[in-house]
């Protein structure tokens, strides 16, 4: 499944216009939120797993004893479900943060210049977050 499929970059940037940074900024801790509901739903699914989890493990170089054990893991599809879920967002997520860049680089380009000029300058993961702060309050 590909997110590509289902948008078009031309809408999305229309979202992004309409929405603006701040509607895209809580768009993505919508999505966020999402993300973390699913994998606390995978939490819970490896804690209903983890002795069967532990076993596979530590008898990963025994084919026979891991084909049995795989058949007694719970709800194997529900994980595949979910990872695929939280892909699907977060591929959502990276497409509509493109479109916002475009949108902004379209409608003020010194602006958003200027912010990656700091940000490839930044020198320690100190400066790079006070930029990124920079760079959300614009």
């Amino acid at each position: 499944f590909n997110a590509e499929e289902f948008t078009d970059p031309t809408e999305l940037r229309s979202l992004a216009e309409l929405l603006g940074p701040y509607g895209i900024k809580l768009l993505n801790e919508t999505l966020m939120w999402h993300i973390q509901s699913q994998v606390t739903e995978l939490r819970k699914l490896v804690l209903l797993n983890k002795e069967i989890l532990i076993a596979l493990r530590t008898n990963f170089d025994k084919p026979d004893i891991m084909k049995e054990l795989f058949k007694r893991l719970q709800n194997v599809d529900s994980v595949l479900q979910r990872m695929t879920i939280i892909g699907v967002i977060l591929c959502f997520r990276e497409l509509i943060q493109d479109a916002l860049s475009t949108q902004l680089e379209e409608r003020i380009p010194f602006l958003t210049s200027s912010i990656k000029d700091f940000h490839c300058h930044a020198g320690s993961p100190h400066e790079s977050s006070l930029v990124a702060e920079l760079a959300c309050a614009s």
